[in-house]
């Protein structure tokens, strides 16, 4: 078991009884300029060193007249640095700086702009210390260090892939609790709701990477165990009751990052292409765990939607890309994602996919105002 658990989980899909899916090919869509010519911008962006400096890249996108902040996770030589980029001026300025071999891979604005959520675990002292990601508070604009919301932090506990509830009042989060071993007693993944006092609710057993949709009333997951590497996504009450799939059983050999659309009729999330690859995923555990590099990160994938009232599948791009992660601006006219091959945008149908730069950050990333 490493020391460091490195939270870049890959959730395996699988869904309900009445779905069709509509081929993958053509329909996708291939990334331009903002002049409409195909290809990458290769955007150069040099990240400041202290968070009184600022700097700026080229605004190559400007036409397509975007607004807003993303805040963005970006690895330095000697730290990892939670960034924000202007997307009408180019600026971006460094809102916090983790201290070396601390672990950082969330940073989700509040829907009232007053703070930044973190999934975070501070460096540790031993060599060989355990070092497991719990949820921080942090003010917006990065004047004050990081706080934890629980009162006291667990070394058996990881909290992983939250979501913010759309009212602020409270995040729903993975949580894997760690089993002693032995069979009736064994490690455990499932997902609370937790107030910013750092009281926490159970909501589902054996499940992972909630996410909410805009109205507040549902909640979408992937099934998890730690011993399996079959996952399935889901689609429940707030509650947590009546859980129904979402996919079709076997669709994809994996799928990625999902979430919903404004309008509450579609999920959006990332799968492999290849529907008849067997893909040799690792457990959640071990991906948890850091052991194996999860499949789906390093095998060719893309953006889908899934319709929740009849369960048609649409392929919405062509990039055959890795490492994918999404947010929807606040005007819920595009999305923006990361993927290991640069910074992108598309509208909610998947056209007008654009690359604003090579730009390579890790976890997640957030549009905000």
């Amino acid at each position: 078991m490493k020391k460091s658990i490195l939270v870049i989980l890959m959730l395996c899909l699988a869904g309900c009884t009445s779905v069709t899916i509509s081929q993958p090919g053509a329909s996708g869509s291939t990334p331009t300029s903002p002049s409409g010519l195909p290809g990458s911008l290769a955007l150069q962006v040099t990240l400041p060193a202290s968070q009184s400096q600022a700097n700026s890249i080229p605004v190559n996108w400007r036409a397509l007249n975007l607004t807003g902040q993303l805040i963005l996770i970006v690895p330095t030589a000697n730290s990892t640095n939670i960034a924000q980029l202007d997307l009408n001026s180019g600026a971006i300025k460094t809102l916090y700086q983790a201290p070396q071999q601390a672990l950082l891979n969330t940073a989700l604005v509040s829907p009232d702009d007053k703070q930044i959520l973190l999934v975070y675990a501070p460096p540790v002292s031993a060599a060989n210390q355990q070092t497991y990601t719990s949820l921080y508070l942090m003010p917006r604009d990065g004047s004050s260090l990081p706080k934890p919301i629980f009162p006291s932090l667990s070394n058996t506990d990881a909290y992983f892939a939250p979501a913010w509830a759309p009212d602020g009042s409270a995040i729903y989060t993975s949580h894997f609790i760690q089993g002693s071993g032995d069979e009736n007693d064994p490690d455990q993944f499932v997902i609370d709701r937790v107030t910013l006092d750092g009281k926490a609710t159970r909501v589902l057993d054996n499940a992972e990477w909630p996410r909410i949709s805009p109205d507040g009333t549902k909640i979408s997951f992937v099934s998890a165990t730690a011993n399996t590497t079959n996952n399935e996504l889901y689609l429940a009450n707030i509650d947590g009751s009546q859980p129904m799939p979402a996919l079709q059983p076997g669709a994809y050999p994996a799928v990625d990052d999902h979430f919903f659309t404004p309008d509450g009729k579609y999920i959006i999330f990332s799968a492999v292409n290849n529907y008849n690859q067997v893909v040799a995923t690792p457990t959640v555990l071990e991906r948890l765990l850091g052991i194996q590099i999860a499949s789906a990160h390093t095998i060719p994938s893309d953006w889908y939607r899934v319709a929740l009232s009849g369960g048609e599948v649409d392929r919405l791009t062509n990039l055959s890309d890795t490492g994918m992660y999404a947010t929807v601006s606040p005007d819920k006219k595009w999305i923006a994602f990361i993927s290991q091959t640069g910074l992108y945008v598309m509208k909610m149908d998947g056209t007008g996919l654009t690359q604003l730069s090579d730009l390579v950050a890790n976890g997640t990333v957030d549009w905000v105002p």
